[in-house]
């Protein structure tokens, strides 16, 4: 529904990413205002983060906030 509202031009591609995201009760993060040092991308071992399709982004007292590459696959949610 949201690419069809696209494709007629009633919202554009952010505002679905944002309308999905606070659907799913999720934070949209522009991955091209973070920054990756060593220390965040360390935190998480890279075949792990392959298998999931994630990536640190933050780290916050006792969590550590990674991006989804497709939040609407719940069981990398439930991991």
């Amino acid at each position: 529904m949201g690419a069809i509202l696209v494709k007629l031009g009633h919202i554009n591609e952010s505002q679905l990413q944002q309308g999905l995201a606070k659907q799913g009760g999720l934070e949209l993060t522009d991955l091209s205002s973070v920054r990756f040092t060593p220390e965040l991308l360390e935190a998480i071992d890279p075949n792990t983060a392959r298998m999931f399709g994630v990536i640190p982004v933050r780290r916050e007292p006792g969590k550590l906030v990674v991006a989804l590459s497709n939040p609407q696959n719940t069981s990398v949610l439930d991991d």
